[in-house]
């Protein structure tokens, strides 16, 4: 690892993919918004998933910023980006909303640009 914040629960790490990173955007996301989530839902099986929600509010717990949407996450999908409608990342996947353990349909994201602030990063012009 790279860096790291406990608190805000965020990594930078350094892989040896050849992948091109994902476009970050420095807006946050609306209410109302379309955003979708991509990751490995519990296993690599099911890796590459995807689903669509919209942004429902921006919610503060603890001292944090929270995006919350509908859009489907489960414990594989931690740390997976939340993209907008044109492929830009605008939150990190964090946790289900739950009560007495049970999922609400809820689902809470770290906004982009709070993680890049707990990292002490600046995106690439």
């Amino acid at each position: 690892m790279i860096r790291t914040d406990r608190r805000r629960d965020v990594a930078l790490i350094k892989t040896a993919g050849k992948t091109a990173p994902l476009a970050l955007r420095s807006t946050p996301a609306a209410l109302g918004e379309a955003v979708f989530a991509i990751g490995a839902l519990l296993d690599e099986k099911s890796q590459n998933t995807g689903t669509k929600g919209i942004v429902s509010a921006n919610r503060t717990f603890d001292g944090q910023a929270f995006i919350q949407s509908d859009v489907g996450i489960n414990p594989g999908n931690s740390g997976g980006p939340l993209l907008d409608e044109k492929g830009f990342v605008v939150g990190l996947s964090v946790s289900r909303y739950q009560v007495n353990d049970a999922p609400t349909g809820l689902n809470l994201f770290i906004p982009i640009a709070d993680a890049l602030d707990a990292l002490a990063l600046k995106p690439a012009t």
